[in-house]
């Protein structure tokens, strides 16, 4: 269900917002949902990066954008953020998404924000699975947000077939 609402944005040309606030284990599914949108013909934004801020209490912060994905950098390194100050910032720099791919406060900012969501969601993230139940604006996938991005090796099978995935650098 949550590609088909990345497809039914991206076939109607709207902008698909993608982010994520636990890079370490999380960000290769938010690729996925990248690529889908783009093929879809979805708008993802990529912008430059965006601050300093001050997030989870620390400074500076940024908002770093990678292949579509917007992610917190300290600016030498990815950062895990629990933080909605960077959500927030994030619907303040983009035009207004019709649809939000997330994780955490990037996700619970947006719905609470009223745009649609798909959400990468733990037991610890409860509050948007009971609006998903009601169909409130909200796709949940549920997961563990805290394993090894190989962890999710099967669900990006589900989103990639391996020959629709992107082959990995050579060295």
């Amino acid at each position: 269900r949550a590609v088909e609402r990345v497809k039914v944005i991206g076939d109607a040309g709207g902008r698909v917002a993608v982010a994520t606030g636990a890079p370490a284990s999380l960000l290769p599914l938010h690729l996925a949902f990248a690529r889908i949108a783009r093929a879809a013909g979805a708008d993802v934004p990529d912008l430059a990066d965006v601050g300093p801020l001050r997030i989870d209490g620390r400074t500076p912060r940024f908002l770093r954008w990678i292949d579509g994905v917007a992610t917190v950098s300290d600016g030498h390194a990815i950062c895990a953020t629990a933080d909605g100050q960077a959500a927030r910032e994030l619907l303040f720099v983009l035009p207004r998404p019709a649809l939000v791919v997330g994780d955490g406060p990037f996700a619970e900012v947006a719905w609470e924000a009223g745009v649609e969501v798909v959400m990468l969601a733990g037991l610890d993230r409860g509050a948007l699975a009971v609006a998903a139940a009601r169909h409130e604006r909200c796709t949940v996938v549920p997961l563990r947000t805290d394993r090894a991005p190989r962890a999710y090796a099967s669900l990006l099978t589900v989103l990639e077939p391996r020959e629709s995935r992107p082959s990995p650098p050579r060295m």
